[in-house]
C-alpha cells in the first residue's frame, strides 16, 4: 500500500512539474500571439452601489480552448522575470480597450497589479506617462495595486510608489492583513487605499478568531486616512456590515463577476 502511495505521488508530481514546464515554456508565445486576456472585476462605492471603477485581471486562453486564470501562470512569470512583459502588456491593453471609455468617464478608474520587480525599478512610472499621454487619459484614472508580501524591499518600492502618486496615480495596497506589515511599516509607504483581503470578509459572521480583523484594517485605514476596497463581497450583509464599519468600496461576485472591456463598458452605461 505504501509503495502504490509513493507510486501515486511521483506520477503526480511528475506531471505537476510538467505542467509547469510547459506553462513556462509557452508564455512568452502567449504574450507575442495575444493571448493573455484582460478582464475587469467592476469596483463598487458601497453606500450609493454605482460602479467607480475595475481592477484588471489577466486569462490566459490556451491552444486547448482552456482559461487559465493568475495562479497558475503569474508566480512562474515573477520567477523567470517575465512578469515585466506582462505587466506592461495589461497597461497598454488597458488603455487599448478602455482609453476612449476613460475620457468619457473621467470619475472612472482602473487599478492595475504590480509585481515586486516593477516597483523596485522606475520603468513602470516612465512608461505609463508615455501611454497615458498616447491615449490621452488622466494619471488618476490608473491606479496601480501592491501587495504587502510582494513589497521585498520596502525602500526601493517607497521611492517607486511615491514617484507614481506624485505623478496623480493612486496607490493600493492589496490583501492587506495577510503579510508581516505592521502600522510603523504601513505609514511608510506612499498609499491611498488598503484593500482588505477576502479570507477576513469570508470570516465575517462564520470564523470567530477572524472575524474582527476587518474592522480592525477599516479602523486603522480610517487613522492614517486610507480609504478602505474590500474584496470577494458575496452576500448581501457582508457589503452592509463593511459599509456600516466604515468601508467606502467593495467588489465581488456579490456586485459583478469579472468582465470583459465591452461588458464593463455595459454596466457603467447602464448606470445613466
Amino acid at each position: 500500500m505504501a509503495l502504490l502511495l509513493a507510486l501515486l505521488v511521483a506520477v503526480w508530481t511528475f506531471f505537476q512539474v510538467r505542467q509547469r514546464l510547459s506553462i513556462g515554456g509557452s508564455l512568452p508565445g502567449a504574450l507575442r500571439r495575444r493571448a493573455l486576456r484582460v478582464r475587469y472585476q467592476p469596483i463598487y462605492d458601497l453606500a450609493t452601489r454605482r460602479c467607480v471603477g475595475a481592477e484588471a485581471l489577466l486569462r490566459w486562453r490556451r491552444a486547448d480552448g482552456k482559461l487559465l486564470g493568475p495562479d497558475h501562470f503569474i508566480p512562474m512569470a515573477e520567477s523567470s522575470g517575465q512578469i515585466r512583459e506582462i505587466t506592461d502588456y495589461v497597461l497598454e491593453q488597458v488603455l487599448v480597450q478602455l482609453g476612449d471609455f476613460l475620457r468619457e468617464h473621467p470619475d472612472l478608474y482602473v487599478s492595475i497589479n504590480l509585481a515586486a520587480c516593477d516597483v523596485a525599478e522606475s520603468r513602470i512610472g516612465a512608461l505609463a506617462t508615455r501611454l497615458l499621454l498616447q491615449y490621452r487619459v488622466g494619471a488618476g484614472q490608473i491606479a496601480f495595486e501592491v501587495t504587502e508580501t510582494g513589497l521585498t524591499d520596502v525602500q526601493a518600492a517607497k521611492g517607486v510608489l511615491a514617484q507614481l502618486r506624485e505623478s496623480g496615480h493612486r496607490i493600493l495596497i492589496d490583501d492587506f492583513g495577510t503579510g508581516y506589515s505592521s502600522l510603523a511599516y504601513l505609514q511608510e509607504l506612499p498609499a491611498d487605499v488598503l484593500k482588505i483581503d477576502k479570507s477576513f470578509v469570508d470570516a465575517l459572521g462564520h470564523d470567530a478568531a477572524s472575524s474582527g480583523v476587518a474592522p480592525h484594517i477599516i479602523h486603522m485605514a480610517h487613522e492614517l486616512r486610507l480609504k478602505v476596497v474590500a474584496e470577494g463581497i458575496e452576500h448581501e450583509a457582508q457589503a452592509l456590515f463593511l459599509a456600516e464599519q466604515g468601508a467606502q468600496c467593495g467588489q465581488g461576485w456579490l456586485f459583478a463577476k469579472p468582465l470583459t472591456a465591452r461588458q464593463f463598458r455595459q454596466l457603467v452605461g447602464r448606470q445613466g
